[in-house]
């Protein structure tokens, strides 16, 4: 009897962890998912206002996609605050420099 509790009591402990190691997983994957479309339409806007020979520099800035009507106000989609208007896109390299969000 005794040694049935200790059984049903480490198969709860162990389906315990999946659940919430699985749930974590999950989690992360959506808000990577999230960060993945906030960049993409924000480089998006860049390639935009790049086509349209506004942006003639090999970078441009947030701020200026934000003054020229190219984007909207992005706001972080996991803390809910505005990015830095200072974030940077080089041409050469399409990525966003998330290092000042």
């Amino acid at each position: 009897m005794k040694l049935s509790k200790y059984i049903y009591g480490t198969i709860l402990l162990l389906i315990t962890i999946l659940i919430v190691s699985g749930g974590i997983v999950v989690k992360n994957r959506h808000e990577n998912k999230m960060y993945v479309v906030v960049e993409k339409e924000i480089l998006e806007a860049a390639n935009k206002c790049k086509l349209d020979d506004v942006c003639n520099d090999s970078e441009v800035d947030l701020e200026y996609l934000y003054e020229n009507n190219y984007l909207n106000e992005q706001i972080n989609p996991v803390t809910k605050r505005k990015y830095d208007s200072n974030l940077t896109i080089n041409f050469a390299n399409p990525k966003v420099d998330w290092i000042n969000s």
